[in-house]
């Protein structure tokens, strides 16, 4: 109704609407990434523990995923592992059942030094370290290296395990210290509400101009426009530095 009454002024309400759609989408996102990355280091945890007394590899993971179960775990860890465990036992690709449907590959487990089995160095390059598969990822590539060179899998876990946390750690760091300049934007987008609220009690009636016939859409279209680009602009700036 409003957009037929008010084709402008629907169109800024679709404009906020949307937006704030897809900040509770990224919210989401964010905090099942967050329980995701623990289940993937927890994982790690008993897998190193399994791999450095000499388990084999399938039941490590295998002991993983009843570790997991046990922990409540969620859903994409519990399913990753089974599909690894199943592949494993059937013969297949270890590593098959590690990669998340839907993943970028671009999420990939780089090793720039690769030395003797007690001195390794390993390093992850996550281009895409929002992604919810890309921990998983960093591991299913931690054991393909580790089969085609013959290197300790325990040790690349190892070195995986301690680059996803102190990802983890930084990006919990640079959230925190970004806090007070994301407030300060939603404060700067929140303060043409105030502007709006001030004028119509010392009866200036802008919401009978903003809602109105003539200009009035036109600059509500405008406004909210430049609004949401400016918001995105400096969550975007944030997002960046929380990626590193």
């Amino acid at each position: 109704m409003v957009l037929a009454a008010r084709p402008l002024v629907g169109a800024a309400v679709v404009i906020i609407g949307g937006y704030l759609l897809i900040r509770l989408r990224r919210a989401r996102q964010s905090r099942r990434h967050a329980v995701i990355r623990a289940d993937v280091l927890a994982a790690l945890e008993v897998l190193i523990a399994e791999l450095s007394v000499g388990a084999h590899p399938v039941h490590a993971f295998r002991q993983a995923g009843i570790e997991a179960r046990h922990a409540g775990a969620d859903e994409q860890t519990l399913a990753v592992l089974t599909r690894m465990v199943g592949n494993a036992e059937l013969g297949g690709d270890v590593r098959a059942g590690l990669v998340v449907k839907g993943a970028t590959r671009r999420t990939a487990l780089s090793l720039n030094t690769i030395g003797a089995a007690n001195n390794v160095g390993a390093a992850n390059e996550f281009g895409a370290a929002s992604s919810p598969g890309a921990e998983w990822l960093a591991v299913a590539d931690a054991c393909a290296i580790a089969e085609r060179h013959g290197l300790p899998l325990a040790e690349l876990l190892t070195a995986t395990r301690t680059d996803i946390a102190a990802r983890g750690r930084f990006a919990e760091r640079a959230r925190a210290s970004l806090a007070g300049a994301r407030a300060t934007s939603v404060v700067l987008a929140l303060l043409p509400l105030l502007g709006i609220g001030l004028g119509q009690a010392i009866g200036a009636a802008p919401l009978s101009t903003l809602f109105g016939a003539g200009v009035g859409p036109v600059l509500l279209l405008i406004g909210v426009t430049l609004t949401v680009m400016g918001v995105e602009w400096a969550e975007r700036i944030s997002r960046r530095a929380v990626a590193g």
